[in-house]
């Protein structure tokens, strides 16, 4: 049998829940409606179809998991010195076969490798020479 405590403790956290869930529809909704104001303000102005998709992305290359640690580790056992981040970078996006090139995407895998190699550092899989920018690379041993 439940308890009449944890029903009523049930039942006031699903109010809370519900008010919080209007409010957020509701900002969401004001919001909607200024960026309509701001679109009908650039089409007045006709600069609207010249602009591009104002949609924030971050280019990501998708990864299965440890994926990404093991495009690492295997850039820097194939190196004959350490390496830098962003070259474990380039070897990740050629390795994907992804376009080298593109910045975004380029910024996108140096921080996801970077995050990646200090994790394996702490499980001392990957040993760091030096600090800052300048960090290179490479495997122990």
């Amino acid at each position: 049998m439940v308890y009449v405590p944890t029903i009523s403790s049930l039942c006031q956290r699903r109010r809370k829940l519900t008010l919080a869930l209007e409010k957020m529809e509701a900002r969401t909704a004001a919001l909607r409606a200024t960026l309509e104001g701001v679109e009908a303000e650039l089409r007045a102005a006709t600069l609207l179809d010249s602009l591009p998709d104002l949609v924030a992305r971050r280019r990501k290359l998708p990864m299965k998991r440890a994926e990404l640690s093991r495009l690492c580790l295997a850039s820097l056992r194939t190196a004959t010195r350490p390496l830098y981040t962003r070259d474990v970078a380039a070897f990740i996006t050629t390795a994907k076969g992804a376009d080298p090139l593109d910045i975004k995407l380029r910024l996108s895998v140096c921080s996801r490798a970077l995050n990646s190699l200090r994790v394996m550092e702490r499980r001392g899989w990957v040993t760091r020479i030096g600090r800052g920018k300048g960090v290179r690379w490479m495997v122990p041993g």
